[in-house]
């Protein structure tokens, strides 16, 4: 359902973190119970610019200037990242391909970019995806609503990062 019973409490899991591996196996098993409508790539953003003590949201302020910045989308669906002040008739569920106005990759690359100090040429950060990129994934995962993440393949591809899907029983390969 998305609330703190359904994770570990941890919200960013880093080398204090205690049995890492099981913090993390807990919090990315949230269940099918919530919102249709993923935001991973809005997500992103609210994540690294919201303010220390902010409740839920809160960045902790964790980057370096001198880290390589790593993100790991998991999802079973397509990223719904939209801009809503342009969106009509858009609702949870909606391909994001056919709905008013997705929000374009290139706005996540820029403000990661700028977040990050990067260039286009020189990117400091990678977005790396486990999720529903075939169809006999899709087909094996019906809480995808029929739709593969393609747009967390497109953002990943731009960033040289890694993709795995959601279907492997081992992610060690990717």
């Amino acid at each position: 359902t998305g609330t703190t019973s359904d994770n570990s409490g941890i919200r960013m899991i880093n080398n204090l973190t205690l049995d890492v591996i099981n913090t993390f196996k807990t919090n990315i098993k949230v269940g099918i119970t919530g919102s249709g409508d993923e935001r991973a790539f809005d997500s992103i953003r609210q994540a690294l610019t919201a303010t220390q003590g902010s409740g839920i949201n809160s960045s902790y302020n964790f980057r370096r200037n001198d880290a390589f910045l790593a993100i790991i989308i998991i999802s079973d669906e397509e990223d719904y990242s939209r801009n809503d002040a342009a969106v009509s008739g858009c609702t949870p569920g909606d391909n994001p391909a056919s709905c008013n106005n997705p929000r374009p990759i290139s706005d996540y690359t820029t403000y990661l970019d700028t977040f990050t100090s990067s260039t286009p040429t020189d990117r400091k950060y990678s977005v790396n995806a486990i999720g529903v990129f075939d169809s006999a994934c899709l087909a094996a995962n019906p809480s995808s609503e029929g739709h593969m993440g393609l747009r967390y393949l497109d953002l990943a591809s731009v960033t040289n990062g890694v993709t795995g899907s959601i279907c492997d029983t081992n992610f060690s390969q990717n």
